[in-house]
């Protein structure tokens, strides 16, 4: 029943689009419901979460999902929730990451400036950003 839903992930839940879907086809949840479960796990409310847990193992029950199997599948999605993210928001993030990676690798001294200027406010990130000029060989001068 999963198969499906985790195929492009490599059976790995990262989307939040995955958690709702199983919420929909495992459990019987609707969009709506789904959603609902999605926002509970992004708050981590304790109670509202206990009462998604078993509308959710009662819904896989239903649809003859053991309940060991159900809590586990649910187990499994609250730990998603910790770093899940849309799909969307995902690929942007994966781009941005794809283009500052290249920055760094390819124009080192322009990014590191960069981004030395931009954080210049805040003395703990300098810190750490000179410390990372330096293990990437690269001179930083102080200010004449």
């Amino acid at each position: 029943m999963l198969e499906a839903i985790l195929k492009d992930t490599y059976g790995i839940m990262i989307y939040q689009e995955q958690v709702m879907r199983i919420a929909s086809e495992l459990a019987g949840f609707s969009m709506g419901e789904a959603d609902i479960l999605r926002r509970a796990m992004g708050k981590k409310n304790p109670e509202l979460m206990a009462e998604q847990r078993k509308k959710f193992v009662d819904g896989a029950l239903a649809r003859g999902v053991p309940e060991k199997k159900a809590e586990k599948i649910f187990g499994l999605m609250e730990q998603f929730a910790g770093y899940g993210f849309n799909k969307s928001h995902a690929a942007a993030y994966a781009f941005i990451a794809y283009e500052t990676a290249y920055l760094k690798a390819n124009y080192p001294v322009e990014f590191m400036a960069a981004l030395l200027t931009s954080e210049m406010a805040n003395t703990d990130k300098v810190v750490k950003h000179i410390e990372e000029c330096r293990t990437m060989g690269l001179d930083v001068l102080p200010p004449t």
